[in-house]
């Protein structure tokens, strides 16, 4: 289920925090990306506070994340995240 939420928040250009996707998939936020690749994929999963994925450099984040947290904001909760989900195939 991750890593299906992690393609569609790519394909979507639409950032979700720590918590929201931890939230959804279950398990801790601290762990949800434990066993995933720091990508351009990836790094649409962003800490709620900085709105950046944590230990990544700039050159690391995919180049249209900052444009589009701009745009569209970050989904923060588990609830705002399935929602957008329902809605974003």
């Amino acid at each position: 289920m991750l890593v299906d939420i992690l393609e569609r928040l790519q394909r979507h250009r639409q950032a979700a925090t720590y918590g929201a996707i931890a939230g959804v998939v279950g398990g801790s936020h601290r762990r949800l990306m434990a066993n995933q690749d720091r990508s351009h994929r990836s790094s649409w999963v962003v800490n709620r506070r900085t709105r950046r994925p944590t230990g990544y450099g700039r050159e690391d984040f995919h180049p249209d994340l900052l444009l589009a947290i701009e745009a569209r904001g970050i989904l923060k909760t588990p609830a705002d995240l399935a929602k957008w989900l329902k809605g974003h195939p």
